[in-house]
């Protein structure tokens, strides 16, 4: 997004540079254990986080050393949400005093979803509006965007049985 590779002007490139990047991110984690019968024991957590970002970025034509004598202004808008949850059975059973079983099943899942879009232009009509209204010229430079989403599942289940606590 940036032409800011040929500044000329370092003053400038302090006092008339823009490029903020804004974050906010959110996480939280909860677990519970729960005894639900005198042998059978549950556990569940729940995770994720929510988090956007915007970057808004200006170079003006006084600090590049470019042939069409244009500066430069873009914005990028990112979000992602995430989480996860796992939740797992237990049932113990002593049968006798040489025998004993454990039993535990267990869920989990998980998501994930990334999307954003940009968009960058360096042929501004007027400098005025730094990053803000790209498209007042006929010609944009660079419009994009993107989604991912990820989603996961899985199921298990062991058994263990001990013999004289071996």
């Amino acid at each position: 997004f940036k032409s800011n590779v040929g500044l000329t002007n370092p003053v400038g490139a302090v006092t008339e540079l823009i490029d903020t990047w804004k974050n906010i991110t959110i996480y939280d984690y909860l677990s519970a254990e729960l005894k639900l019968f005198e042998k059978v024991t549950a556990k569940v957590s729940l995770g994720g986080s929510i988090g956007n970002n915007h970057n808004q970025n200006f170079t003006p034509r006084s600090l590049v050393n470019l042939a069409n004598g244009y500066g430069s202004a873009g914005q990028r808008y990112n979000s992602s949400v995430n989480w996860a949850n796992e939740n797992q059975l237990t049932y113990v059973s002593k049968i006798s005093d040489d025998h004993n079983i454990k039993a535990t099943g267990f869920f989990s899942q998980e998501f994930s979803r990334y999307e954003g879009f940009a968009a960058s232009n360096q042929l501004l009509l007027t400098e005025i509006l730094t990053y803000n209204n790209l498209n007042l010229n006929d010609t944009m430079q660079t419009v994009g965007s993107y989604v991912n989403q990820q989603t996961l599942m899985s199921l298990g289940a062991r058994f263990d049985y001990n013999f004289k606590n071996k």
